[in-house]
């Protein structure tokens, strides 16, 4: 029997033992079935000593030693005259300076670069400026993915780069799937898509990082600054601009209007934008992978940003712009690498699967702007419905009237809208340093957006997409604003078009110029197509 003293150290015995079970319970349970704890920090861009200045010649050899423009259509010379780490001008908005952003302590960045036969220069200070501008414990890994390039990386070289890891193709898959491949090697729990001709800026990361604290369903793009394809000189770009697209899904770029900018009066504060850029942007990997990423579909290069956008902004996320994130982007007329089935051809394909996908009962204005893209054919794809199905995804009606209704259906008014073109030229609306705009012929393709026209049934006004009525100064063909006046009606003849007033044709000139003068009708300089045009009973 024991004594009462015994018994006092027994019940302490079993008391201290309770303690530890109890404790080792609340453990597991915290580890295992409760979720994690997001910790939140806030801080301002931490300054960046540079660590990473390789050897241009060690990374590049011989094999990049070709004439300027020759093969990547930017002055080669002058890109492997660059230091790798170089530095850039500070682009950001003077209050993103000090602006601290909300950033989970938990969480950082896989850094994905996909290319083929990228210029070594141009890639090596891709990677050197995500190394030297992006916080130690922010970045994960950088992902490089080779699309089967002619000629092979130094995979040794890379052995000094911290974070970065090579991988090859083994055959031609297109950039397309490739950043598909970088995404899922990737194990940080955000990846963000660089080109592999960027310049990420001071302080780049962490806005981008900053919007998915705030809301995880978000894809982030930053500023894209120009790089100079002759001079590689970096240049600021406006942050009053939004990416978009027309009906025949090409990229275009929309002033913010000025609503938008006195709604939203921060400098430093992002916007909604109907689509990203150049398929520069952060997103949740788990949302990303959640969203199907980037098609399977889809070839080569061409359309997969904007596929991500309407993925985003309809399946229950949304697209943004973040404008203290800059990253330079070297601008391009043309592309550098080959295309199996020709880039027209390619890029048609892809926007007729994004619409035959999306864009739901308004796919037949993309068909009356592409009008070619009916002869390709494509294969059905189930797995967009199920993935419709599944995210409760919201309709393309929807999109439109609540993210971009900057497109405008085309009005039924129209006799003739979409592209303009003579020959194998377009007729577009430019603006000059001083901001005026002119009408001139240009390549379809070399040109970047392509001008939309519009000849309207009953005026006669003939108006590009910017807005404004075309007219005509003695013989030059001038744009200025509609006034519903004879003098600047349009009447259509067989391919003519014709300025009621002075009877003159609209005929194409010397290089990029065009004016009115004596129709002669036949004449192969006076004839003038357009996307669509409605047949007149």
């Amino acid at each position: 029997m024991l004594r009462r003293g015994g018994l006092r150290f027994l019940h302490r015995k079993l008391g201290f033992f309770g303690l530890i079970g109890s404790t080792l319970v609340f453990i597991f349970y915290t580890l295992t079935i409760l979720p994690p704890i997001d910790v939140k920090i806030r801080r301002k861009v931490i300054p960046i000593e540079p660590i990473l200045n390789l050897s241009q010649s060690d990374f590049i050899g011989n094999s990049d030693q070709l004439p300027a423009f020759e093969e990547h259509y930017f002055n080669l010379t002058a890109s492997n005259f660059l230091s790798s780490g170089r530095a850039i001008p500070d682009t950001r908005p003077p209050r993103c300076r000090t602006k601290e952003y909300v950033l989970n302590a938990k969480k950082n960045v896989s850094v994905i670069v996909a290319f083929h036969n990228e210029a070594k220069s141009a890639l090596l200070r891709t990677i050197s400026s995500v190394i030297n501008r992006t916080p130690p414990d922010l970045l994960h890994e950088i992902i490089l993915i080779d699309d089967f390039s002619r000629n092979e990386l130094n995979a040794n070289i890379l052995v000094n780069i911290p974070k970065t890891k090579l991988y090859r193709n083994a055959e031609r898959e297109g950039l397309i799937r490739s950043r598909k491949i970088g995404a899922l090697k990737a194990s940080a729990e955000y990846i963000v898509f660089l080109d592999s001709h960027c310049e990420v800026n001071v302080g780049w990361i962490e806005p981008l990082i900053d919007r998915l604290s705030y809301n995880p369903g978000a894809l982030v793009s930053p500023i894209i600054d120009i790089i100079d394809a002759a001079t590689f000189e970096y240049k600021a770009t406006s942050t009053n601009l939004k990416a978009g697209f027309d009906w025949s899904l090409r990229f275009k770029w929309i002033p913010r209007s000025d609503e938008e900018l006195q709604t939203n009066h921060d400098e430093t504060s992002s916007f909604a934008s109907p689509t990203v850029y150049g398929g520069i942007f952060l997103i949740s990997r788990m949302w990303f992978h959640q969203l199907g990423g980037f098609s399977s579909d889809l070839e080569i290069w061409g359309g997969e940003s904007l596929e991500i956008s309407l993925k985003a902004w309809m399946c229950g996320g949304q697209v943004e712009i973040a404008p203290c994130s800059r990253v330079g982007h070297v601008f391009r007329k043309k592309h550098p690498y080959d295309f199996p089935h020709g880039s027209t051809h390619t890029f048609l394909r892809n926007s007729k699967l994004i619409a035959e996908n999306w864009l739901e009962e308004y796919k037949h204005f993309f068909y009356f702007a592409r009008p070619n893209a009916q002869g390709i054919k494509i294969k059905g794809n189930t797995d967009v419905g199920i993935l419709k199905e599944k995210l409760q995804c919201r309709t393309f009606s929807w999109y439109l009237q609540t993210v971009f209704h900057e497109l405008k259906l085309p009005n039924e008014e129209h006799i003739a809208f979409g592209e303009l073109k003579h020959e194998d030229r377009c007729l577009a609306v430019t603006t000059d340093a001083g901001r005026q705009r002119h009408i001139q012929l240009g390549s379809c393709y070399e040109m970047g957006e392509t001008t939309k026209w519009a000849l309207h049934n009953y005026t006669g006004a003939l108006s590009p997409d910017s807005g404004g009525c075309v007219n005509v100064f003695q013989s030059l063909v001038i744009l200025e604003y509609c006034r519903n006046s004879a003098a600047q009606k349009w009447v259509r003849n067989g391919g003519n078009l014709i300025h009621a007033t002075t009877g003159k044709c609209l005929e194409s000139l010397v290089g990029p110029t065009v004016a009115v003068s004596t129709c002669r009708y036949g004449s192969q300089s006076q004839l003038w197509s357009f996307s669509v045009e409605v047949q007149q009973q």
